[in-house]
């Protein structure tokens, strides 16, 4: 039993080592390391006092966000930052900041990963595929710096899959609290400049799902066939004064971001007897 117990240790105590062998997970060689939680290589990167580490918990995945007070040497070159992201789409992503721009960022990948290709993706965006749903991307920021990022997509979750969520698309689902009597067309309408999706729920359903959203913000919002019964989802506040700046009529509209692979659950909580102008009609042909 004592020898079965210091053998977890030690095993314990390797994997510990190895998340915290910080060259080598800037550098590339640890993809492992990089597959960890976020949470996971904060503990383990915890003694280190030339790392300003912040983790951030939101729906459908997590941050580490580290600043070094001393630039860390990469690839030969300055690293001031790095961050490790973990989505619920899949997608592993470990990507370093260096003032040096880049340039020298694209360099350093040519000298360090000669197998890699860099094949542009869009104004100063080049990525190479390193095959087994690895990649390497190459950036620059907007304050002129270069950016390095080692990507893995992993499989999606097993409930993100079940709901309909994809690498490409994620859903917007939740229950009907604020019900009327006559059949309802839910939709998904875009906050933004991108398309909006709707489905039809029958009468005596409190539930909607809507599929195939790409990335975006959206508003939940029910049309019934007699125009004058809107559940949709809002802030908990019911209650605003219209203004002639403000198209504000019984209640605050919520917008929500839905992600690749990601399941956003947002209940239709509010009645509204009147919709903001431009939202109230559903959107045509959606």
């Amino acid at each position: 039993m004592q020898r079965t117990l210091l053998f977890v240790a030690l095993a314990a105590a390797a994997a510990t080592a190895s998340a915290a062998n910080l060259p080598a997970i800037l550098s590339g060689s640890d993809w492992a390391a990089i597959n960890q939680p976020p949470a996971r290589l904060m503990r383990a990167l915890r003694g280190d006092h030339n790392l300003d580490c912040r983790l951030e918990r939101y729906a459908g995945g997590s941050t580490l966000d580290c600043v070094a007070r001393q630039p860390l040497h990469v690839l030969g070159l300055g690293v001031e930052e790095f961050y490790l992201l973990h989505n619920a789409n899949g997608e592993r992503m470990l990507k370093l900041v260096s003032p040096a721009g880049v340039d020298a960022v694209r360099q350093a990948v040519q000298a360090h990963f000669p197998q890699a290709s860099l094949v542009a993706t869009g104004a100063m965006q080049w990525k190479a595929d390193l095959g087994a749903k690895h990649e390497l991307q190459v950036s620059q920021r907007n304050d002129l710096a270069g950016e390095l990022a080692y990507v893995h997509w992993a499989p999606l979750a097993a409930s993100a899959r079940k709901a309909g969520a994809s690498m490409d698309t994620g859903v917007l689902e939740g229950m009907i609290r604020a019900r009327g009597h006559d059949p309802l067309r839910v939709c998904a309408v875009n906050a933004e400049t991108g398309p909006s999706r709707c489905v039809a729920v029958p009468v005596g359903s409190n539930h909607y799902r809507i599929a195939g959203l790409h990335a975006g913000s959206y508003f939940a919002i029910g049309y019934g066939s007699h125009g004058n019964w809107h559940p949709a989802h809002a802030h908990q506040w019911s209650n605003c004064k219209p203004t002639p700046s403000n198209d504000c009529t019984n209640g605050i509209l919520k917008a929500l971001r839905v992600n690749p692979g990601e399941v956003v659950h947002a209940g239709l909580n509010h009645a509204f007897t009147q919709l903001p102008a431009a939202l109230s009609q559903a959107p045509i042909g959606a």
